[in-house]
């Protein structure tokens, strides 16, 4: 069985009203954290350098890389909008904030709004 799934996290938020995902490096929300632009990933390329960014953060951890991963695939699920068959898809900022919006609707999205 899956530790990390849909709706889970790893302790990654959507911060909803700037179309970005919070993680809480150094403990409680209110100490602040990394922060990831969700309107940059119009291409697989710029998704998967992001990922590999957080990967070699020296304080991230595989739960964290884990939780990042399902995020993207709860909000965008890239295979289908950014690389199906390996082909680089693009989309556009107003397809991305779409995506959002849709994913909050329907999933048990883990919101920053929720525990700030």
């Amino acid at each position: 069985m899956r530790e990390y799934s849909h709706g889970n996290w790893g302790g990654w938020l959507l911060v909803e009203t700037e179309n970005k995902l919070f993680y809480p490096i150094h403990g409680p929300v209110e100490r602040g954290g990394y922060v990831i632009d969700l309107e940059r990933f119009t291409s697989s390329a710029s998704m998967l350098d992001t990922i590999i960014q957080v990967a070699k953060k020296t304080w991230t951890s595989d739960a964290c890389v884990a939780g990042l991963v399902w995020a993207l695939q709860d909000l965008f699920e890239p295979q289908e909008t950014l690389c199906g068959n390996g082909a680089n898809l693009q989309m556009t900022s107003a397809q991305l904030r779409a995506r959002i919006s849709a994913a909050v609707a329907v999933k048990n999205v883990p919101r920053y709004e929720d525990v700030a």
